[in-house]
């Protein structure tokens, strides 16, 4: 849910989605750095925001999923969310493999982890849960039977 602005840009706004991969592939920085630098009028927290708010979800996640990258205060979602997008990445889940996650330092002081406990749980959730998605999006991106 974090990402869903994503899916959107990637549907409706394909040209300029694929120019902030191909930057992102260039620079080898994260996708929310190049979509800032490339036009951050409408950036993907927003537009997950946005299909949020029609999915009647709860106006806490949809305030989670539009500051998951930016949030001065982050609520314990918020820090959640970063956490697990940043595992992600981690973990080679991110838009690009080598994607790097960068973990907001006030974030983990607030949950009280260290970077540290971080590579413990990306360690601990390994490649038993990398193998989990691949197979969750390759039944979802199969045709019906």
């Amino acid at each position: 849910m974090r990402d869903s602005g994503k899916v959107v840009l990637g549907f409706f706004f394909w040209e300029h989605f694929e120019e902030i991969l191909g930057h992102m592939s260039k620079e080898s920085c994260s996708f929310r750095r190049d979509e800032k630098a490339l036009c951050d009028v409408a950036n993907h927290e927003f537009l997950g925001q946005l299909l949020l708010l029609k999915s009647n979800v709860g106006e806490q996640l949809v305030r989670a999923v539009g500051e998951h990258h930016t949030g001065k205060d982050p609520s314990d979602l918020v820090c959640l969310l970063h956490v697990a997008n940043n595992l992600c990445k981690d973990l080679g889940k991110g838009y690009l493999q080598q994607e790097p996650s960068q973990y907001r330092v006030e974030v983990l002081q607030k949950l009280g982890i260290t970077r540290d406990d971080v590579d413990k749980i990306r360690d601990e959730l390994g490649e038993n849960m990398v193998r989990e998605i691949d197979e969750v999006v390759d039944r979802c991106v199969q045709p019906p039977a």
